[in-house]
């Protein structure tokens, strides 16, 4: 069971450093505008314009999203790491579907082109194979 209180505490917690962090953001950004900048700015100027910049960014973030920003978000199949795949697929316990492939092994164009690319053809030779002739 969640506790409530604990949710709410780590909810206020991160939303008020997120103001913080706003805060930190406009000094920063407030100094930055009050230095009378030559032609080449030193090191303080880009120290205080990256500060601002990042305090600014994660300090709405916070505010906004507050404890949500901890949330887990699923990622597609597609861009997940093979450990997360494995994971996930050992969680599911579901079977591998081959017509599921990134090639499209359902498509039998796209089937034909990947098979010949996986067999050590260029690309340029795959698809001139599989194209109409009024397109080569």
């Amino acid at each position: 069971m969640r506790n409530g209180y604990h949710e709410r505490t780590t909810d206020f917690g991160i939303r008020l450093s997120g103001a913080a962090l706003c805060g930190i953001a406009y000094w920063a950004l407030r100094s930055l505008a009050h230095m009378h900048l030559t032609a080449s700015p030193g090191w303080p100027a880009f120290a205080l314009a990256a500060l601002g910049f990042l305090c600014a960014s994660l300090g709405s973030a916070f505010v906004m999203l507050g404890r949500h920003i901890l949330d887990d978000v699923e990622i597609s199949a597609r861009w997940a790491s093979s450990s997360t795949r494995a994971q996930r697929d050992a969680v599911s316990c579901k079977p591998h579907d081959p017509g599921d492939d990134r090639f499209g092994a359902r498509d039998p164009v796209q089937a034909r082109a990947a098979s010949q690319m996986a067999v050590g053809g260029r690309a340029e030779e795959s698809a001139g194979a599989i194209l109409p002739a009024s397109v080569n």
